[in-house]
């Protein structure tokens, strides 16, 4: 809040007050959490407006669209998107691949989930590669695993178990 306070211009002061209200809001329970959800969406939109290119804020708008529900402003379509956004940004950018992919498996688009697993699996960042190693790549590769199973053991798939 000082940094803000310090200088309101700075979209990285609004992403990481807002990354921090979430996690604390997060803590405290629903019904805190709904009465917060406006001014975590204001400053994340804040952000945007100060810096359009700002990935992690695209990233995190995604979420916050996808996690919530429609009365409190969930909207799946401008979840996508600024998921898709955020990839766009930054294709190197191991965890909104993934949570995109997570999207298009959550709505039935298997052959875009896949595309997007893939992705990450196979693309190493530039930056913080230890966390993709152990984190983000294996995770990719179990949703991947996970999928395939699924496909052979359906009957309806044309593959046998």
């Amino acid at each position: 809040k000082k940094a803000l306070d310090l200088r309101e211009s700075s979209a990285d002061a609004h992403f990481l007050y807002a990354a921090n209200l979430g996690s604390a809001v997060e803590l405290q329970g629903l019904v805190t959490a709904a009465l917060t959800i406006r001014q975590l969406k204001s400053h994340v939109h804040r952000v945007l407006e100060l810096d359009e290119r700002y990935v992690q804020a695209h990233h995190m708008l995604g979420r916050m669209y996808e996690e919530l529900p429609w009365v409190l402003g969930g909207d799946q379509e401008a979840a996508v998107e600024h998921l898709k956004k955020a990839v766009s940004l930054d294709g190197l950018d191991a965890p909104a691949r993934l949570d995109v992919a997570k999207w298009y498996m959550n709505h039935g688009q298997k052959g875009e989930a896949v595309k997007e697993l893939t992705r990450v699996v196979e693309t190493s960042p530039l930056k913080k590669r230890w966390i993709w190693e152990r984190i983000y790549r294996p995770e990719a590769q179990a949703l991947l695993d996970q999928m395939d199973t699924q496909e052979s053991s359906d009957p309806s798939s044309g593959k046998n178990p």
